[in-house]
């Protein structure tokens, strides 16, 4: 359609629906009658802006759709009805209390409409995953279930508080205190994503503030759970005046979603407006007023809104900037998720760069100069003398903050990919059924990625690209690198650079895990060789990139790798990214350099960083948090303290079940685990644990494979302790797994030294010395890392 005809259609369109319904039709072929062509397309929109009224959430519910409220006293499983609280799209809300189990609880309870197009069993299936969420900004979803006529009903927790709109007008909030308390909210939101959960209703209404002052979400993912199970959403209540675009169009809704939202309640907060007026129109024209009407500046309402009026002049700019594009109709257009988001509002309450105005270069140095302002003050009365200083040393700060900057908007790309593949294994989840492993719902996802990149590589690498990292978080090197050798063994003209260098990155550092260090160093040239192109905007890439560097100096000089790691720590601190991600994986790293060439004072020291880093972030759950979990375990176990060891392995394990099931690096925390048990004199409790790891370790790791035979030791030692001859029996199966599986030496040595320590308790010395000979031979060529097993091999010695 050409913009001339679209003016005319969407003219006609405004015109007709003035009209009453019957006559609306009738006035459209009043308006296009020369235009038959036009004429249909404008009748298929009004069909479509009619069907979209079942988007908004309607005002009054007709009686004979509504659910009918139950009597006070009425039963819900555990809960009795008080009384009602209100009535909205979906259906009533009871004010209800626990009468049964033994406590007393308050909650309120959500009944579904009698006509609500609901699918039980997904509703049934999904109120664990809500009922998981655990937030202080959340209310909590505390049971739940259907009734005898088959509505699904939820119980939340019932949240003493008033609307955040209605608290701040009433405690006379100034902008900064309302910027803060939404990113309360975001950060209560924003653990829900990492849950794979949306809102999807985000609105004043729906945060409430408490009694001490901190802001609570309800009806948390409901809106997301709530639906019909089917391709659209049709059937979905929203509150118009917040929603997000995407939703009245059956577009796919992911994060972003829920950044329009918090950046509705935050427009409102600072205007006392939603972003879209709808009042008295009718509902077909608000879907229109939705999808098209962009929401006012607020520079352009300061001088008629209190709040604005009252703010400093540089704040009032920056949350212009941050919500009109938090608030863009094209959902790509928005920040990529709630923490990108959170990042630009917390840079205007500190007056530092906004990612949102960061390519208008006259703000972005005005803000370096803020910065500097004291500096400068002290140094007027030489300025002239070093006028040519101050020059070079600006241009210097532009290029950090270029360089920063740059660093930010890479990290939230990754991010928006990383969120893209996460609901994309979702919905492989609902794909694969309830039945489904993990490796089931990998290996779905992984051939729709592949299929993608097929048909369309220049838009699908990234996400591509994304799996193979999640596969070498996963611990599975080998299925990262069959992953990620699409993007780089015949790279195509049209892939992104900036990917294929990062897939060259990534399958240097899976090559190094697996001990291919040649070709992880040529992988690794590679990437850094195309980011040199441009020094400045790749900066942050180039000294990330110094941990797979390092990782391949540690295996000849752990020294000289734990140095590499600190000089590009310092480098960057200089980039003003403050603490993030890579700041903790440089701290891990750092750490087992450090262990590796000896220090485990300073290895603990810079693990204990980067475990207060993940806390701090909210990177506590995920696979870089478990590395270090894992790492600070080993340190504790070296240094003699299996009693601090064994809760920081039991939770890694506990985590990494949770989050991503059975795989190779499962196994080898598991056999972690059984280890520091056996040190703790547990055998017992050990051999459980140790039989699982076994298992585990040949289906994903592979028989022979260093994480199998180290399990196999483990078994055979908390054998020993009840059934010598089945210690021996795997003791045996180790050794053979290790030799046929042509297992890397240190495997070899610790599958002889569980068959030396089998047969000197079963008496048959000679055979032992044998087992114990050939583990001696190989443990000197491992240097630092074979120190434990040396120490094991000693111990053994004294008993022949």
């Amino acid at each position: 359609m050409q913009a001339g005809d679209w003016q005319r259609v969407d003219a006609a369109l405004d015109a007709a629906l003035t009209e009453a319904l019957p006559e609306q039709q009738a006035a459209l072929a009043r308006l296009l009658a020369d235009a038959p062509e036009l004429l249909a397309q404008a009748r298929a929109m009004l069909a479509a802006m009619a069907g979209a009224e079942a988007f908004l959430e309607p005002a009054d519910v007709p009686a004979e759709q509504s659910t009918k409220a139950p009597q006070s006293g009425s039963r819900f499983g555990a809960w009795a009805v008080e009384g009602q609280l209100g009535r909205g799209g979906m259906g009533v809300v009871l004010a209800v209390s626990r009468v049964a189990g033994g406590f007393a609880q308050r909650g309120a309870l959500k009944l579904m409409r009698d006509d609500a197009a609901i699918d039980v069993a997904r509703f049934e299936r999904e109120r664990q995953l809500l009922a998981d969420l655990d937030h202080p900004g959340m209310a909590r979803l505390l049971d739940g279930g259907v009734d005898d006529d088959g509505r699904p009903w939820l119980v939340m927790e019932q949240i003493d508080g008033i609307a955040i709109d209605a608290w701040c007008e009433a405690q006379a909030v100034d902008l900064a205190g309302r910027v803060r308390l939404v990113l309360a909210v975001i950060d209560a939101v924003a653990a829900a994503h990492r849950r794979l959960v949306l809102h999807r209703d985000l609105k004043p209404g729906n945060v409430l503030v408490d009694s001490e002052k901190r802001p609570r979400v309800i009806d948390f993912g409901i809106a997301r759970q709530m639906n019909a199970g089917q391709a659209t959403d049709a059937a979905l209540p929203l509150s118009a005046p917040w929603a997000a675009p995407e939703l009245f169009t059956g577009a796919p809704a992911g994060p972003p979603v829920d950044v329009y939202g918090v950046a509705a309640v935050l427009y409102q907060l600072a205007t006392g407006q939603p972003p879209v007026d709808l009042a008295g129109l009718p509902l077909a024209l608000g879907v229109g007023r939705v999808l098209d009407q962009e929401p006012p500046r607020l520079l352009a309402r300061r001088a008629i809104v209190p709040v604005l009026a009252a703010a400093p002049a540089g704040l009032v700019a920056d949350l212009d900037a941050i919500l009109a594009k938090a608030l863009r109709k094209d959902p790509a257009g928005r920040y990529p998720s709630l923490d990108a988001l959170a990042a630009d509002l917390q840079a205007a309450l500190a007056q530092g760069v906004v990612a949102a105005r960061s390519g208008n270069r006259a703000y972005r140095l005005r803000r370096a100069l803020w910065r500097l302002r004291w500096p400068l003050a002290g140094a007027a009365a030489v300025m002239l003398a070093l006028g040519g200083g101050l020059a070079a040393a600006l241009v210097q700060k532009r290029e950090a903050v270029a360089a920063r900057d740059a660093a930010l908007a890479e990290e939230a790309r990754s991010e928006a990919v990383r969120q893209s593949l996460y609901l994309l294994l979702a919905e492989s989840v609902e794909l694969a059924g309830g039945d489904a492993g993990a490796r089931d719902v990998l290996a779905r996802a992984q051939d729709r990625i592949r299929r993608e990149f097929a048909r369309r590589p220049a838009e699908s690498a990234r996400v591509l690209h994304a799996l193979g990292e999640l596969y070498f978080y996963l611990g599975d090197y080998e299925g990262a690198r069959q992953l990620l050798a699409p993007l780089v063994t015949a790279p195509r003209p049209d892939l992104p650079a900036d990917t294929l260098a990062a897939a060259r990155y990534d399958l240097a550092q899976a090559s190094v895990r697996i001990g291919d260090v040649d070709q992880a160093a040529g992988y690794l040239a590679q990437a850094q060789a195309w980011w040199r192109r441009d020094p400045v905007k790749w900066r942050a890439q180039l000294i990330d990139s110094r941990i797979a560097e390092a990782q391949i100096v540690r295996a000849r000089d752990p020294v000289a790798a734990a140095a590499l790691l600190q000089a590009a720590m310092r480098e960057q601190a200089l980039l003003g990214a403050g603490i993030n991600r890579q700041s903790g994986v440089f701290q891990n790293n750092l750490g087992v350099a450090l262990q590796a060439a000896g220090d485990l004072d300073g290895a603990a020291k810079a693990l204990r960083a980067a475990a207060a880093i993940w806390q701090r972030t909210g990177l506590d759950e995920t696979p870089d948090a478990l590395n270090t979990l894992n790492n600070l375990a080993a340190i504790e176990t070296l240094q003699g303290r299996p009693q601090a060891a064994e809760p920081l392995f039991a939770r890694a394990v506990a985590l990494r079940k949770a989050l991503y099931g059975a795989s190779g690096a499962t196994a080898a925390l598991l056999n972690n685990h059984g280890k520091v048990l056996l040190l703790l004199g547990q055998p017992a409790r050990a051999e459980p644990v140790l039989a699982e790891a076994v298992a585990m370790a040949a289906r994903h790791a592979g028989p022979g494979s260093i994480h199998h035979v180290a399990a196999l030791a483990g078994l055979a030692e908390a054998q020993l302790a009840r059934d010598v001859a089945a210690g021996l029996a795997t003791a045996q199966a180790a050794v053979s797994a290790a030799r046929a599986g042509k297992a890397p030496p240190p495997a070899l040595a610790m599958a002889d030294l569980a068959l030396a320590r089998a047969l000197i308790a079963s008496g048959n010395r000679v055979e032992a010395r044998g087992a114990l000979a050939r583990a001696q031979a190989i443990i000197p060529a491992l240097g630092p890392a074979g120190a434990r097993l040396a120490r094991a091999a000693d111990e053994l010695a004294t008993k022949l």
